[in-house]
């Protein structure tokens, strides 16, 4: 039970950060773009394959963070977990 809620509270949270992150970066490259004076020279182009891949790697980073406590708690009852940190 305990790995279940912890898959389901990892991929909560990365999408959460996601929701907020894709499109605040998108509208500061975007005004990067623009301040830099490029608009009349080159189009601005969102980079679609690192933007995927940053959102493959924020799953991955907090899905691994989240079982890395699974495992650290694994030997214990959850109480004894949380007042031992």
């Amino acid at each position: 039970g305990i790995r279940k809620m912890l898959n389901l509270e990892s991929v909560l949270c990365s999408v959460r950060s996601l929701i907020l992150g894709v499109p605040l970066g998108t509208l500061g490259a975007f005004l990067l773009y623009k301040g830099m004076g490029f608009a009349a020279d080159l189009p601005f182009v969102l980079p679609w394959l690192p933007i995927f891949e940053c959102v493959i790697g924020v799953f991955i980073v907090t899905w691994v963070t989240m079982m890395h406590a699974a495992n650290r708690q694994k030997d214990g009852s959850i109480l004894e977990t949380i007042r031992g940190e």
